[in-house]
């Protein structure tokens, strides 16, 4: 399959996500997400590679840092009419949002980091405990191994997925709001991120 088409950008500030005319910048500094439009380029802008989408960010403690969880491999399982193509998720790459990371090696093809590297610790910022960084990288590589390992998750670009045919023609005529508010929630698994 040809590469992403959402182009991974970054600044000292932002992961910025840029498809067409529309861009996502997610803050290096407080995880943020804000949407934004087309992107005039210069040279604090550097390319990280492609995605597909966005899984969503994670944090898992108050103390550690951003995640950004990137789709970066997917396969067509056909289309549905009246709903687009089916995308099953066969990887995910986990991108640090630390502020002082530099894009280094392959960029978006490694799993952890996704290519990305600290020099030295941020100013003022303590060092983890040992314990507490293993966990957290064990946390890391089973929520990787969980999407990554199972091809489970799939997704549609022009539809939601999460509904059935009967609930999508009873919700057709109601008053539009944003896909994520119309979502069944025993599928949207990734809500909190």
């Amino acid at each position: 399959m040809e590469k992403g088409s959402i182009e991974v950008l970054l600044t000292r500030d932002h992961v910025v996500l840029v498809k067409d005319a529309h861009s996502l910048w997610c803050s290096r500094k407080n995880g943020a997400l804000n949407p934004g439009n087309e992107v005039k380029r210069d040279s604090t802008f550097i390319h990280a590679g492609y995605a597909y989408g966005i899984v969503g960010k994670v944090k898992f403690f108050s103390d550690a840092e951003w995640k950004l969880l990137l789709i970066t491999q997917v396969s067509s399982q056909g289309s549905l009419p009246h709903w687009g193509e089916i995308f099953c998720i066969e990887h995910v790459t986990v991108m640090s949002l630390i502020e002082d990371a530099q894009p280094e090696g392959s960029r978006l093809e490694g799993d952890v980091d996704a290519g990305l590297h600290r020099r030295g610790s941020k100013a003022g910022q303590k060092d983890k405990p040992k314990e507490i960084e293993k966990l957290e990288k064990r946390l890391t590589e089973c929520l990787l191994s969980m999407i990554n390992d199972s091809q489970s998750f799939y997704y549609c670009t022009n539809s939601n997925l999460t509904q059935s045919f009967q609930r999508r023609m009873v919700t057709a005529g109601c008053e539009p709001v944003t896909p994520w508010m119309r979502v069944d929630e025993r599928f949207f698994w990734n809500k909190w991120m």
